[in-house]
Protein backbone atom coordinates (compact mmCIF):
# COMPACT_ATOMS: atom_id res chain seq x y z
CA UNK A 1 0.00 0.00 0.00
CA UNK A 2 1.76 2.96 -1.40
CA UNK A 3 1.34 6.51 0.23
CA UNK A 4 0.76 9.60 -1.78
CA UNK A 5 3.50 12.21 -1.52
CA UNK A 6 3.35 15.34 0.95
CA UNK A 7 2.91 18.38 -0.92
CA UNK A 8 5.15 21.31 -0.07
CA UNK A 9 2.45 22.86 1.78
CA UNK A 10 2.19 19.68 4.09
CA UNK A 11 5.81 19.85 4.63
CA UNK A 12 5.45 22.75 5.30
CA UNK A 13 2.85 22.17 8.19
CA UNK A 14 4.83 19.78 9.69
CA UNK A 15 8.20 21.67 10.07
CA UNK A 16 6.07 24.25 12.12
CA UNK A 17 4.16 21.72 14.17
CA UNK A 18 7.89 19.98 14.54
CA UNK A 19 8.99 23.50 15.74
CA UNK A 20 5.58 24.29 17.82
CA UNK A 21 6.50 20.82 19.87
CA UNK A 22 9.52 22.31 20.98
CA UNK A 23 7.93 25.00 22.68
CA UNK A 24 10.07 28.02 23.96
CA UNK A 25 11.11 26.40 27.16
CA UNK A 26 14.66 26.63 28.31
CA UNK A 27 17.40 23.70 28.87
CA UNK A 28 18.97 22.79 32.09
CA UNK A 29 21.70 22.54 30.95
CA UNK A 30 24.39 24.22 28.39
CA UNK A 31 24.42 21.41 26.00
CA UNK A 32 20.94 21.04 26.22
CA UNK A 33 20.01 24.92 25.78
CA UNK A 34 22.44 24.89 22.58
CA UNK A 35 20.33 21.79 20.77
CA UNK A 36 16.84 23.24 21.37
CA UNK A 37 18.21 26.45 20.08
CA UNK A 38 19.93 24.41 16.79
CA UNK A 39 16.57 22.54 16.26
CA UNK A 40 14.67 25.73 16.44
CA UNK A 41 16.66 27.70 13.91
CA UNK A 42 16.82 24.79 11.86
CA UNK A 43 13.61 23.98 11.15
CA UNK A 44 12.86 27.15 10.88
CA UNK A 45 15.32 27.67 8.16
CA UNK A 46 14.22 24.31 6.26
CA UNK A 47 10.59 25.86 6.38
CA UNK A 48 11.96 29.42 5.22
CA UNK A 49 14.42 26.93 2.30
CA UNK A 50 11.49 25.23 1.20
CA UNK A 51 9.27 28.47 0.56
CA UNK A 52 11.95 30.02 -1.40
CA UNK A 53 12.15 27.24 -3.02
CA UNK A 54 8.58 27.11 -4.10
CA UNK A 55 9.36 31.22 -5.30
CA UNK A 56 11.89 30.35 -7.74
CA UNK A 57 10.34 27.12 -9.26
CA UNK A 58 9.44 28.51 -13.03
CA UNK A 59 5.93 27.96 -13.87
CA UNK A 60 5.55 24.18 -15.91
Amino acid sequence: MSKKPLSDNEIDDRLKAARAVLGEEHGATVPGETALAAARKALELLSLGLIMAGLKRPDP
